[in-house]
């Protein structure tokens, strides 16, 4: 990893942290939120790789354990698994069709959300063992698959890939080359 694609990733993370504790955490949805945290994590996983998706994981769910009251590392745990588990699907398994990212951030969210009350469970939180914890998974899931498609092409720039912007049309009177093109009237002096 050069040091501009982790900068890059950095920012991407700390990004995400913000998100999650300052926006997502404000708008729940069926008593759930969106994990914005872990999305990032699955990204770049998809994007970089299974060593990549672990570290930035780690890194994310870190920063954002201090701002919960759940055990401390648990969610540096989950997303830091999580990226590593989808980096090694997709350079292994996974196909390359447009909703494949899509439906692997849905699915994988979902189940980082499972394995997160499990884990919770073993470490004494007993109570996360009950039906709000699918619903929870299933909300997460949901909404996670909805800002994949926002979040997705990020992490692909965090790693070195172009943000596709030049896709984009742009109207010939707006670009440079248009302007060029474009004659003016001629200026009449004093």
């Amino acid at each position: 990893m050069t040091s501009f694609t982790g900068a890059r990733t950095a920012l991407v993370v700390v990004l995400a942290v913000m998100l999650q504790v300052s926006l997502f955490a404000r708008t729940p949805v069926f008593g759930a939120v969106p994990d914005v945290v872990l999305l990032t994590a699955i990204g770049v996983g998809l994007a970089g790789g299974p060593d990549r998706g672990a570290l930035a994981g780690f890194a994310g769910g870190l920063a954002f354990d201090v701002f919960v009251t759940t055990p401390f590392g648990l969610s540096a745990l989950v997303a830091a698994g999580t990226g590593y588990v989808v980096g090694g699907l997709q350079h292994a398994v996974l196909g390359s069709t447009w909703w494949t990212p899509l439906a692997v951030a849905g699915i994988a969210s979902a189940a980082g959300t499972l394995v997160y009350g499990l884990l919770g469970a073993l470490v004494g939180n007993l109570d996360w063992l009950d039906l709000h914890t699918v619903v929870v998974a299933l909300v997460v899931g949901a909404t996670n698959t909805v800002l994949a498609v926002v979040v997705l092409p990020v992490t692909r720039w965090s790693q070195g890939e172009s943000l596709g912007l030049d896709r984009l049309r742009v109207p010939a009177a707006l670009s440079r080359r248009g302007a060029r093109t474009r004659r003016r009237p001629p200026r009449r002096g004093w």
